[in-house]
């Protein structure tokens, strides 16, 4: 049994699958209801189901697995050989099974697994006016959110710049709520983060570094303060996508996301 914790799980489990294999998971179906009057109508109704896979394809815009298929175990609702569709998305519990896991599948699990404990970092790259935010694990780099706020240049807008700017990481700060504050598996999320980055040009990063403190400090939040007490900053020429490989790519800041992780597991 495979327990998908987050997207990066989902993720592993597109790479393990092959044609052929079965899947057993939950999937929701519309099931044909007479009500007391005598009409039909349709309900929609989680049922557990044994697929055999034939088609399977991961969604990054939304961090699903589609898998579908043909029942491989009958039941009340779906005949035996009956196409079904199976969406799996965190946090969900299913079932791969194989004929054989050969080496590929061996090594691609154990990278699932090591991806789980090493943890993932928050990266966040920006410049005035344009950042984008990934959550960036071993194997995979995915972007959250991009958050894009026109500020004027000319010194003469004065306060109202000023405004403009404070706007701004606030909207940074409403992507990382949103990502981190899910119902389901918020916490789950959170506790996978061993470190935050922020790259910028010149001070951008420090100045939206000191308005989390800040948010921390006024709204008592749990996950600004977790978030700070994690952050390291760092130098990149832009606030564009592209700046996530320069700040991966720097030793000393790698360095640095080690000796964080080994800190936080001490605690």
């Amino acid at each position: 049994m495979l327990l998908e914790e987050n997207s990066d799980d989902c993720w592993h489990l597109y790479n393990l699958l092959n044609r052929g294999d079965y899947v057993f998971g939950t999937c929701q179906r519309k099931i044909a209801k007479e009500t007391l009057t005598g009409l039909t109508k349709n309900e929609k109704k989680k049922i557990s189901v044994l697929l055999r896979v034939e088609k399977f394809d991961y969604d990054a815009d939304v961090d699903v697995l589609r898998v579908s298929g043909v029942n491989a175990r009958e039941n009340k609702y779906i005949p035996l050989g009956a196409h079904q569709a199976l969406d799996v998305l965190a946090p969900m519990k299913v079932t791969l099974i194989k004929k054989q896991f050969d080496s590929i599948h061996l090594k691609k699990l154990h990278e699932a697994t090591s991806d789980a404990q090493n943890g993932n970092v928050l990266a966040i790259v920006m410049e005035e006016g344009i950042a984008h935010v990934f959550i960036v694990s071993k194997s995979t780099s995915k972007l959250k959110a991009k958050v894009e706020k026109h500020i004027p240049k000319k010194k003469r807008f004065g306060d109202k710049q000023e405004k403009l700017k404070a706007k701004f990481h606030e909207q940074i700060e409403s992507a990382l709520e949103t990502h981190f504050n899910t119902k389901d598996n918020g916490e789950n999320l959170l506790k996978s983060i061993k470190a935050v980055i922020i790259g910028s040009p010149g001070h951008y990063g420090e100045k939206f570094l000191d308005h989390m403190k800040e948010t921390a400090e006024k709204k008592k939040s749990p996950l600004f303060k977790d978030l700070v007490s994690k952050t390291i900053l760092a130098h990149c020429t832009s606030g564009f996508k592209h700046s996530l490989n320069e700040i991966m790519a720097n030793k000393e800041v790698m360095e640095r996301i080690q000796d964080l992780a080994c800190y936080s597991e001490s605690q």
